[in-house]
């Protein structure tokens, strides 16, 4: 019975605006997010944006190359002309949830899973934040593949988030592609990501949508 209740759970909310667009990596070789020059939400500080007023919004994030954290700021720009204050930090800059009505969180994907600070701090603040508007997004390279395997896998991934916190009623989980780039990473990751990604056909670029991005923001 739990675990039909829980694919029940996972559908509703695929139903209720989860976007897949691209990009996690099955074997979760860390991928890198140079921003391209066009872009200019790549800053790891903590960050408050404000237009009309919401209650405070937080966008949470942990981002190992800095694409997961360039997404999290551009959903942060895009939400604060519609929402008001929204505040964009780093788990570890994360001190309170209390004083937010919409709580955000989002992380790569390494090894098949989000980051462990990531499924850390949803464990540990489950209570909180089973009080408050939530969304999670994923951000990984298996969805640099536009195919149904690939939709599945992201779509695993994120069922296996939710199962974490079951007790936290997400309201939408957005999945993303991610960057690949080799020069972000140590010698040893390079190594093992090019043989690995030469196997699977995923060559080094970026392969963020911005505009499905933009589009999922929206219906937040």
């Amino acid at each position: 019975m739990k675990r039909i209740q829980s694919r029940r759970r996972f559908m509703g909310i695929l139903s209720g605006g989860m976007v897949a667009t691209a990009g996690t990596f099955a074997l979760g070789v860390p991928f890198s997010s140079a921003q391209s020059g066009e872009k200019k939400h790549l800053t790891e500080e903590p960050v408050s944006v404000s237009s009309k007023p919401y209650g405070k919004v937080l966008i949470v994030y942990e981002s190992q190359f800095g694409s997961t954290a360039a997404i999290a700021h551009f959903i942060g720009e895009n939400l604060s002309s519609k929402k008001g204050l929204v505040d964009i930090k780093k788990i570890e800059e994360v001190d309170e949830l209390s004083s937010y009505k919409e709580i955000i969180v989002g992380s790569a994907i390494q090894y098949d899973k989000w980051m462990p600070e990531a499924r850390a701090f949803i464990k540990e603040n489950e209570e909180v934040l089973s009080t408050k508007n939530v969304s999670f997004f994923l951000v990984c390279l298996v969805l640099s593949r536009n195919t149904e395997e690939a939709r599945q896998k992201a779509n695993g991934y994120a069922k296996a988030i939710l199962d974490i916190v079951p007790k936290v009623k997400v309201q939408s989980f957005g999945t993303f592609a991610g960057v690949l780039d080799y020069s972000k990473m140590s010698l040893v990751q390079r190594l093992f990501a090019k043989a690995i990604f030469a196997v699977l056909g995923v060559k080094e670029g970026d392969y963020r949508d911005w505009s499905l991005i933009q589009k999922w923001t929206e219906k937040l």
